[in-house]
This record gives C-alpha cells, sequence and structure tokens, in this order.
C-alpha cells in the first residue's frame, strides 16, 4: 500500500485529496505529493471537520476548497486543469 500511495501521489499532474473524514494516510499522501512538487487540490463537504493541519498547510501549490455537490468539485477541477 506505501509503495502504492507513493507511486500515485508523485506520478499525477494534480492530487485531488477528499477532506471531509479524518484520515492519517491521506495527511501522508499529502505530503509525499509536496516532496513530488505535484499540484494539490484537497476538498471537503461544506459542512464537514477538517483538521486544522489541513487547512494551516502553507505549501505554495495547495488550496483547499469546500463543497455541497459533487459537480462543484467537477467544475473546479476542469477550471484548474
Amino acid at each position: 500500500l506505501c509503495d502504492w500511495s507513493s507511486d500515485v501521489c508523485s506520478s499525477d499532474l494534480v492530487f485531488l485529496a477528499e477532506c471531509s473524514k479524518p484520515s492519517i494516510g491521506l495527511g501522508i499522501e499529502i505530503g509525499i505529493a509536496m516532496q513530488a512538487n505535484k499540484r494539490i487540490v484537497a476538498v471537503a463537504e461544506k459542512e464537514a471537520s477538517v483538521s486544522r493541519m489541513l487547512q494551516g498547510i502553507t505549501y505554495q501549490d495547495f488550496s483547499f476548497h469546500r463543497y455541497t455537490s459533487i459537480d462543484e468539485v467537477v467544475q473546479l477541477m476542469e477550471e484548474l486543469v
């Protein structure tokens, strides 16, 4: 699993992180993507409780967005890519 995550996080042009549910593994994957200098787009449902650690990331190619429907995520990705 760790090798798979590392390969996926370092090979994508944009790493999309769905952050609506707490996950230690997601934080690790975001770190791998940062080390690989990837653009990271984090999204979470509007009412989801998202960790302060995640909201405090200062990596220059990281952005965090809230959504109410999956269509908003699709539109966001179309605009960013």
